[in-house]
């Protein structure tokens, strides 16, 4: 299990369940499933704010966009709609309950995980993280940039700026490195996500 989605859960419940995730399952994603982002109750606004969630999808997402955010959840990655991020920044700060991680040893297997996912693959961008799953399935620039509705030399930027967020040199290493860093923090090991 890679990633989990929670949708229409009560904080009450919710708090249960997160804590039951991160209890036995701790390298995995969390998102939470929201209507719109105006609607979010305060108690998920305080578990983005703390980060005890990886990301939120608000329904009203254009549907390639929520694919690609789930895409990017399942490989490591965080998605924080801006609106989201622009409203809690003007929000006095409050704390969560300390129970949410109310052991050591839970404490410890969050902080181990989030040190594996926290790697080059949580850099990239949404957009990136789109030309990456198409350059490892071999997909030529000319045909990512059909399929995603960019110009070429727009791909051939994405592509150079994963390299650098990345540190390889090639399609050969990001493609190596892409499937290293989804096996390490999964239990599919080897098995491409789709």
């Amino acid at each position: 299990m890679r990633l989990v989605l929670f949708y229409h859960v009560a904080g009450a419940e919710l708090h249960d369940a997160l804590q039951v995730v991160r209890e036995n399952r701790p390298d995995a994603s969390i998102g939470l499933v929201v209507e719109a982002i105006d609607m979010m109750e305060p108690y998920i606004s305080r578990l983005v704010e703390a980060r005890v969630v990886d990301g939120v999808l608000p329904l009203n997402l254009r549907l390639d966009v929520f694919m690609a955010a789930i895409d990017l959840l399942m490989k490591g990655g965080e998605h924080f709609p801006s609106a989201l991020l622009g409203r809690l920044s003007n929000r006095p700060t409050t704390q969560l309950e300390p129970s949410l991680y109310q052991t050591k040893s839970v404490d410890a297997a969050r902080a181990n995980a989030l040190k594996l996912r926290r790697n080059s693959m949580a850099a990239l961008t949404t957009r990136e993280v789109q030309i990456l799953d198409l350059i490892c399935k071999g997909t030529q620039n000319k045909i990512i940039a059909d399929k995603l509705h960019l110009s070429e030399n727009t791909v051939k930027v994405h592509v150079r700026n994963i390299y650098k967020k990345m540190n390889v040199r090639n399609r050969t290493e990001a493609a190596s490195r892409f499937f290293n860093d989804t096996s390490e923090s999964s239990d599919l090991s080897g098995r491409w996500p789709h």
